[in-house]
């Protein structure tokens, strides 16, 4: 960091220069975000952003960086733990449904702790089950707005990102189904898979089914990439002052240290504020461009970044 002036050898080329437009923030105007496989760019036809050197990753609005995530193959680590319990959970599901009453088989599997579950909640997972099923209701809503309302009848309980828990038959007989989405996951897939059954779908069919609430049922936080698909996901650029600044898969993409397993984290993050829509384009994309923040001039410089002799030195890391 320089303090006061610029120094030649840390960027190469000319700066793009562009106006303060809020003098709160470092707020300047960012054209579209364009991504191959993004139908609508994100920040389309324009939108306020803010470079941010207390920012580790690209956060923007929780629509746009979903569909970003999407389109780089990204999950969050909520979907994928989610995704893990379908695959390990739904068989038994399967064969309990016909043994037992309903509201005792996720009991039953461990994923619900010694309780009866919110009536509330299974009247509404019921309904949305039928409504999928239905063909009337089917045609009227669509399979994803009925999954959508479900989701955000689970969502709506929970304020922050929860884990999704498994219960030991030990587990306190006190212990609340509302604390466990783990829990009210698990009933609405009973509903599901009953009336599923019921239709004769196969179990490939109804684990990709309850799979797809798993992408509903989405609480922000870190999306996971596969480190091994870096080199084939695609380039993103970013418009600014009328030039194009484009981000690789290795610079939008961490890598982070997991217990002695590497893992790859994308570097966008959903972020809602209340003076929104705004970007946040933090180390991920002014660790890549020599970033110039003018105060006399009001306005914010972007080139090209210096190559240094070890750029894996200077790569940022995550803030999770």
């Amino acid at each position: 960091m320089i303090l006061g002036g610029i120094d030649d050898s840390h960027y190469t080329g000319e700066h793009t220069w562009v106006p303060v437009t809020r003098e709160a923030y470092w707020q300047f105007q960012l054209g579209d975000i364009s991504i191959p496989g993004l139908e609508v760019p994100a920040c389309d036809g324009g939108c306020p952003a803010i470079a941010d050197t207390g920012t580790s990753l690209l956060a923007g609005p929780s629509t746009e960086v979903a569909a970003i995530n999407k389109a780089i193959g990204a999950e969050s680590a909520y979907s994928l733990q989610c995704k893990t319990l379908v695959q390990d959970y739904v068989p038994q599901i399967i064969q309990m449904i016909s043994q037992m009453p309903l509201d005792q088989v996720c009991t039953s599997v461990g994923l619900c702790p010694m309780a009866s579950g919110n009536r509330r909640l299974m009247s509404a997972f019921s309904s949305a089950a039928h409504s999928m099923l239905d063909p009337f209701l089917s045609r009227v809503e669509g399979v994803q707005g009925t999954w959508a309302k479900a989701a955000d009848a689970v969502r709506s309980r929970y304020g922050h990102q929860p884990l999704l828990k498994r219960h030991s038959s030990s587990s306190s007989s006190s212990s609340s189904a509302s604390n466990n989405i783990g829990c009210d996951f698990c009933n609405m897939a009973v509903e599901y898979i009953k009336l599923a059954l019921h239709n004769n779908q196969t179990l490939e069919q109804i684990e990709q089914e309850v799979e797809a609430l798993c992408d509903m049922l989405d609480f922000g936080g870190p999306a996971m990439v596969q480190c091994a698909k870096l080199k084939a996901m695609p380039t993103i650029s970013f418009t600014v002052g009328g030039r194009e600044f484009m981000l690789t898969p290795e610079q939008y993409v961490l890598r982070i240290d997991a217990g002695g397993e590497s893992q790859c984290v994308s570097g966008f993050l959903g972020l809602d504020v209340p003076v929104g829509p705004l970007w946040i384009l933090g180390d991920v994309f002014i660790g890549a461009y020599h970033t110039v923040f003018d105060v006399g001039g009001s306005r914010i410089g972007f080139a090209d970044a210096a190559a240094g002799p070890d750029p894996s030195v200077a790569k940022p890391q995550a803030t999770l």
